[in-house]
């Protein structure tokens, strides 16, 4: 017996909406979104009451797709408060992690797809000798084991599951990653520009957009291309960075726990 249905799954809101208005009519349905821009129509389907978006670009998306502009709000994407830290100790969390502070260090966070390529890329970047390079790999114990080895460079850091990606993001440079909403969103809040190696199509490339279109990384598919993307990143840094507190929002899962309190008292 719920006061208010809030659906962060595109692949739940038709069946969950359904399902919540069959209980009682008048009960609130909301969809939070996750993806930016050319977000997948499930998002919309089913019964919802309200949809919140992260941005202007896709409050744009969804009404010329025909969505009630009053259903519509604009809230930002919540992350992890520990992602907007200003005290967060950089240097220390690098030296712990046996890194050398005054180098750059990139962050590598792989999908479970294409593994040589990713060993591939690893190798690259290990071989130019200026970066710290920082792996995390999930649950995928088949690529960590085979990253093993690499534990003996003393640029090279690797794991497994954590619970401390915050730490390791803010204590990166750049960030190569998918186009995940989450992921995107999360590299905003650290303000850290990334690479984008991978992007499953529609669901992700609207995400894609949003990067490209703000400035905030860049797109690159090969690994030559992320290597060309890494190096004209770090020369325009500070233009990346200036960028992305532009779209950061660290009030954002406070206003959208704000706004959803309000609408039931």
């Amino acid at each position: 017996k719920p006061d208010l249905v809030v659906i962060t799954f595109a692949g739940w809101v038709y069946t969950a909406s359904q399902i919540a208005k069959k209980y009682d009519p008048k009960l609130k349905v909301i969809s939070l979104t996750t993806d930016s821009i050319s977000i997948h129509r499930t998002w919309t389907l089913g019964e919802i009451d309200e949809l919140i978006v992260p941005d202007k670009d896709t409050a744009e998306t969804v009404i010329e797709s025909g969505i009630n502009s009053r259903m519509v709000h604009v809230l930002g994407y919540p992350v992890n408060p520990a992602l907007f830290d200003n005290s967060f100790g950089r240097e220390g969390f690098l030296k712990q992690l046996g890194f050398d502070a005054s180098k750059k260090t990139v962050l590598l966070i792989p999908t479970l797809l294409h593994k040589q390529k990713t060993l591939d890329l690893i190798e690259l970047i290990l071989a130019e000798g200026g970066y710290n390079l920082a792996v995390v790999c999930g649950r995928d114990k088949e690529l960590y084991e085979k990253l093993l080895p690499h534990e003996k460079d003393k640029n090279f850091h690797l794991v497994g599951w954590t619970d401390k990606m915050p730490a390791y993001m803010l204590a990166s440079d750049v960030i190569i990653t998918k186009a995940g909403g989450s992921t995107v969103q999360e590299c905003i809040a650290a303000k850290k520009p990334m690479i984008l190696n991978q992007i499953v199509p529609g669901q992700e490339q609207g995400n894609a957009l949003f990067v490209e279109k703000n400035q905030l990384g860049l797109v690159a598919l090969s690994n030559d291309e992320i290597m060309r993307a890494l190096a004209s990143i770090l020369k325009e840094y500070k233009r990346f960075q200036t960028n992305l507190e532009k779209v950061s929002r660290s009030d954002a899962a406070k206003n959208i726990a704000d706004y959803l309190l309000s609408l039931v008292k």
